[in-house]
């Protein structure tokens, strides 16, 4: 039987890595994050399907899965107050 790694979920995250970085980077010459880590940051959002971005902030910092599984090197997320920090507080 051939297996075929190409059709796991971490040969699929690994392609769809490959792709992002073919992509040009129309961003401002002083940007941090490399541009393919920005993209694969929003795939493991949305197929993580986090409720905020807060939740998956705070997911990245502790799952250490995520970089792995993902290919996510670096990923910074904005420092500003969200709403659901109001509720937590609260």
């Amino acid at each position: 039987m051939k297996i075929r790694k190409h059709l796991s979920a971490s040969g699929l995250y690994c392609r769809i890595g490959e792709r992002f970085s073919q992509i040009k980077d129309h961003r401002a010459g002083n940007a941090v994050i490399a541009f393919k880590d920005s993209l694969m940051a929003g795939f493991a959002m949305f197929s993580l399907k986090d409720s905020s971005l807060l939740v998956f902030d705070k997911r990245r910092q502790t799952d250490g899965n995520l970089k792995r599984v993902y290919g996510i090197d670096e990923v910074k997320v904005e420092s500003i107050v969200h709403p659901e920090e109001e509720f937590e507080k609260g």
